[in-house]
């Protein structure tokens, strides 16, 4: 890159929910899945990318770093808040639509079950982008 050169200063595609929750998906895989709070403790793990669980995978998917869902900048805000609320309904079997602010304490509720395994968090995160897509297909636009 050249000194003149400006970088883009926004993304020029918007990302689905179904992105969001994939991305969510490989960094639980990757970095590892906690259940009782959103990141390991840097005190436990001080990498730069702990573990996390479901909802702290899908901000930091979001924003691209751990981010929790009260930090969410404004501008990454609402695709979150998407991703966050599709995968609550996904977990309700979409009987019960999750408002936004319920969605973080439904998907924590599901991911903090002393029978969840970080496998289970990884396929349902996979499998609830896979039903995003079913629901969209023609591109994955939000109303």
């Amino acid at each position: 890159m050249k000194a003149t050169h400006n970088p883009p200063t926004t993304r020029d595609v918007d990302l689905t929910p179904a992105d969001i929750l994939r991305c969510a998906a490989i960094y639980v895989q990757r970095h590892g899945w906690t259940r009782g709070v959103f990141f390991t403790s840097a005190l436990v793990d001080p990498t730069p990318f702990p573990p996390a669980c479901a909802a702290g995978a899908i901000c930091t998917a979001t924003v691209g770093q751990p981010t929790m869902p009260a930090d969410l900048h404004p501008g990454t805000r609402p695709a979150a808040y998407r991703a966050l609320a599709f995968f609550a309904d996904y977990l309700n079997d979409f009987g019960n639509p999750s408002s936004r602010p319920d969605a973080v304490n439904t998907i924590g509720d599901w991911n903090d079950e002393t029978s969840r395994t970080g496998t289970e968090v990884i396929d349902a995160l996979n499998d609830a982008a896979d039903e995003w897509d079913r629901q969209h297909p023609a591109g994955g636009e939000i109303a």
